[in-house]
Parts: structure tokens; C-alpha cells; sequence
């Protein structure tokens, strides 16, 4: 629809700043735009993505300090790998490649526990109802924890944060649970391949989840091993912490226009 497009478009044209939650959410907004453009047959600016970008910026949503001063947690040697998937249960976070990558799990006979968390809205993607009822030894968590406190708890009991999205703009609950000493494994795609170092992003295969899950329990066994560099990445993560990214928001309030900032 081209109705949602033009408001961000009047949007953008309007404000004094632009600023973007990562790099790949401001250049695939760029991207839409000159896309957009070549498509309308009149009226439009040939250079509008360029005037555009010199009033933007990249500030990623900060990650709360609290987490970072959570207690990290260390499975016991040969326990079940402890697990987490938590996003939104919706088509673009991949349920379909998150039932393939547990189906891989199983069939490579890796011991693991599962945590799937995340808020439901009204159509919920029938892969859930069928990793519940396959997987129901497996699983630890189902569903949506309302206590904040008692999700961070078991952000920092897990030991690997999982993402299989194939839409995402930052990806703030992955970096919360590294916040909280979860290692990452993510997708090489989106916006994970500016914030996520490469030696915790699987190879990405959008035409393939089969192929897509393998190569994620092949970096799983690989990171596995790892576990005990938790709090280095934490350490390293902590310039997206709110303590770290204060001084550029309020940067960037300060260079509004004066009469928007009373």
C-alpha cells in the first residue's frame, strides 16, 4: 500500500532530524524511497534520498543498565544446552526456520532445553502450537512472562540466545539477552550483521530454512563451547547500554531548532 509509504515519506520531509535505530534500517528506508520515486509518474524529487540523508543519523535503542549488572550464569558441565528464542510470535520472526532449526537439534541428538517467550497478538502462526506439542519435553518456557524482572531472571539462566527472523530493524531483545550473558546466534542478515560479531551469525539462507538450520546447529555446536566468554561479550556490548548512548540522544536533542525544545 502506498498510503503508509508517503506518510513516512511526509514525515521525513518535515523533520528537522532523521534518526535511525541501525544502518540497515536507514539504508533499506533509503532504498524504499528511491524505489518509490521511480515508480510515481510525476512530482517527484530525483535527489530526494540524498537530501534526506544529510539530515540523518544511526542511534540504536539503548539496552537498560540494569541487565548489565545481572549475575551471569553458568550451566553445569554436560547439562542441556539452555536455549531462548524471544521475539514476537509473528511470520517475520520465522517460526517456520525456529521448527526446522529444533527439528535439527533432535535429529543430531543434542541434549537442549528450550525457552520460547514473546508476546501473541490475534492471528499466532500454527508453528507454535506444533514446537509445543513436539517438543513439550524440551521446553521450559512457553508463552509471555509479564514481569520484567522475571524475564530478565531468565534472560541470565540461559546460555544462548537464538534468532531466526527474517525482518529486523535492530533486533533489541537479542541484545538484551547478551545484556543479561547469553551468547548470541543469529541469522547473517538484517541488522544483525552490523551489531552481531560475525563469529556468532550462522549463514543465511532465506530460500532454504532446512539449509538455514543446519548451519545454525553447526555455529550452535561451535559457540557451545564457548560459554565461558559470557561476560566478554557483555563487556563488549555494553557502548549500547542507556549509560553509554545518553550523550548522543541528548546531542541530538540539543541540535533541534530551539523553539522545539521548549
Amino acid at each position: 500500500s502506498i498510503e503508509p509509504q508517503m506518510v513516512n515519506l511526509y514525515s521525513a520531509l518535515a523533520a528537522d532530524q532523521l534518526i535511525f535505530n541501525s544502518e540497515f534500517n536507514r539504508s533499506s528506508f533509503f532504498q524504499g524511497c528511491d524505489e518509490l520515486m521511480a515508480k510515481l509518474p510525476d512530482y517527484t524529487f530525483k535527489d530526494l534520498s540524498k537530501r534526506l540523508y544529510q539530515k540523518s543519523s544511526v542511534i540504536p535503542v539503548p539496552i537498560s543498565d540494569g541487565l548489565f549488572s545481572i549475575p551471569v550464569h553458568h550451566s553445569e558441565k554436560n547439562s542441556p544446552i539452555k536455549l531462548i528464542w524471544n521475539h514476537r510470535w509473528e511470520y517475520d520472526k520465522g517460526p517456520d526456520r525456529l521448527w526446522c532449526f529444533l527439528k535439527e537439534l533432535e535429529l543430531r541428538g543434542i541434549d537442549f532445553e528450550i525457552n520460547i517467550v514473546g508476546e501473541k497478538f490475534r492471528s499466532v502462526p500454527g508453528e507454535f502450537e506444533r514446537i509445543k506439542e513436539y517438543f513439550s519435553d524440551q521446553i521450559n518456557y512457553f508463552g509471555y512472562i509479564e514481569n520484567i524482572e522475571d524475564y530478565w531472571a531468565l534472560l541470565s539462566c540461559c546460555d544462548v540466545v537464538l534468532s531466526t527472523a527474517i525482518h529486523e530493524f535492530q533486533g533489541v531483545a537479542v541484545m538484551e539477552a547478551v545484556a543479561a550473558g547469553c551468547l548470541p546466534l543469529v541469522p547473517n542478515r538484517l541488522s544483525y550483521s552490523e551489531l552481531i560479531n560475525e563469529q556468532y551469525r550462522y549463514g543465511s539462507d532465506l530460500n532454504s530454512p532446512e539449509k538455514e538450520a543446519t548451519a545454525a546447529v553447526d555455529l550452535l555446536i561451535k559457540i557451545s563451547a564457548q560459554l565461558h566468554t559470557k561476560e566478554k561479550i557483555r563487556e563488549e556490548f555494553k557502548h549500547y547500554s542507556w549509560s553509554s548512548l545518553i550523550d548522543c540522544y541528548q546531542k541530538a536533542i540539543n541540535n533541534l531548532p530551539l523553539y522545539l525544545r521548549v
